[in-house]
């Protein structure tokens, strides 16, 4: 069968292949251009390398918002220029993404141009109605521009209702617009649950405690366990550093704590339920970092299984570490510590390990005697008479004196169970 060869004898037909040739070639290096600059332009953080991104993706939306948000975080005046220039013309090549052009109505804002702003957020509601950035991000315009604050409100609550991270800035935004009147501040959020909570976070940093504990008790109880959880274990670790005890203990008892805290009441006394070196609250017993006296659980009990369980070989004197748990307790009051204890320890004379009980601010309220060599289960306590006022909670410890020299030898076992509070 015979091949067929067209052959290409004239200079024009040489002249088009060429042609085709060199554009296929062209097309080849400015896609290979485009995509440099795109791929760059996720990676870059320098100034300087703005003009040759932009040039080697001059179609590039993506080049061009990465160029204006860079010029954006320098806060030069020229460069803000520079920068709304960028972010119009990333609108220009992409008028659809609704975060270019939320992103570019920011930036007119940030110039003082509110008439393209509005213009822009009104451009990314259309595209995106139902997104809380942009809600939040034009509520917030539209409330620095006055006269528009039940709008500007409707947006930030409903921003809040589907973002959580919205509500922080929402509470604040709504106490300073109601003048720090609460119950107005809550109007102004339609009283959503997640508003509600988030005004409590923040009033704590006010000292407006007790208006705090009230806006999370009126929450429901399905909400404290479920979608607010999170906003409650940050609220009860807020009332913890404002060393409001009782509170924090409530919080955590509508959080479903296990077991169940109490005022004036001692958890895990008798360390049946084990203890734990990353304590979940300041409720439970925490063993401080270290490895003097090893701690573990012993099957030797005064009552129930087991009892905790120390073993002390040490010569330093900074070779110690301690065991604690915080109590809430009723300011004014008086209670009577009781723990038991079985004691193989053997120290110098002036080396001592015994109970303490300090306020919640150090101060020693009672020191419990040092234990004794004592083979049998025996008792030992302190009275403590708790201060007035705030705070409302004590801190029950385990400790060593510290004695008058580097060394400390001390050795043995102690078994220590049954740990508990009796108000008087």
């Amino acid at each position: 069968m015979a091949t067929f060869r067209i052959p290409i004898h004239t200079a024009a037909a040489k002249a088009c292949l060429t042609i085709l040739v060199l554009l296929l070639i062209g097309v080849l290096w400015f896609g290979a251009q485009w995509n440099f600059a795109n791929s760059a332009s996720m990676r870059a953080d320098r100034v300087d390398m703005i003009p040759v991104l932009t040039s080697l993706g001059p179609g590039d939306p993506q080049t061009h918002f990465t160029a204006a948000v860079l010029l954006d975080k320098t806060f030069e005046p020229n460069d803000a220029a520079r920068s709304l220039a960028e972010f119009k013309r990333a609108e220009e090549l992409s008028p659809n993404n609704y975060l270019v052009v939320l992103a570019l109505a920011k930036a007119y804002d940030r110039a003082g141009d509110r008439e393209n702003a509005k213009a822009m957020f009104l451009r990314a509601r259309e595209l995106a109605p139902n997104y809380s950035d942009v809600k939040f991000a034009y509520g917030n315009f539209l409330l620095r521009g006055g006269g528009n604050e039940s709008e500007a409100f409707d947006l930030i609550a409903a921003a809040a209702k589907s973002r959580p991270e919205y509500a922080s800035s929402g509470a604040i935004l709504a106490l300073e617009s109601a003048g720090q009147n609460v119950d107005e501040a809550r109007r102004l959020l339609s009283d959503a649950p997640s508003a509600r909570a988030a005004l409590a976070i923040y009033l704590l940093t006010k000292d407006r405690v007790e208006d705090a504990a009230a806006l999370w008790a009126g929450l429901p109880s399905e909400l404290k366990t479920g979608k607010l959880k999170a906003e409650g274990e940050r609220l009860a670790a807020k009332l913890i550093e404002k060393k409001h005890f009782r509170l924090a203990l409530s919080i955590f008892n509508d959080l479903k704590a296990v077991p169940p805290l109490a005022i004036g009441t001692i958890t895990n006394g008798g360390f049946e339920s084990g203890v734990s070196f990353d304590a979940a609250s300041v409720f439970n017993w925490k063993i401080a970092a270290g490895k003097t006296p090893q701690i573990a659980l012993a099957d030797k009990a005064h009552s129930g299984k087991v009892s905790l369980y120390f073993v002390f070989d040490s010569q330093r004197a900074d070779a110690f570490r301690d065991l604690s748990q915080t109590v809430a307790v009723e300011p004014g009051a008086k209670y009577r510590l009781s723990a038991f204890y079985k004691s193989e320890l053997r120290a110098a004379d002036d080396v001592s390990v015994h109970l303490v009980v300090l306020s919640a601010d150090g101060a020693v309220l009672a020191n419990g005697p040092s234990f004794a060599l004592n083979a049998e289960w025996a008792e030992t306590g302190a009275d403590i008479e708790v201060p007035g006022g705030s705070p409302d909670g004590v801190v029950i410890k385990l400790v060593r004196d510290d004695c008058r020299s580097p060394i400390c030898p001390i050795s043995g076992k102690l078994w220590l169970d049954d740990l508990s509070l009796t108000k008087k």
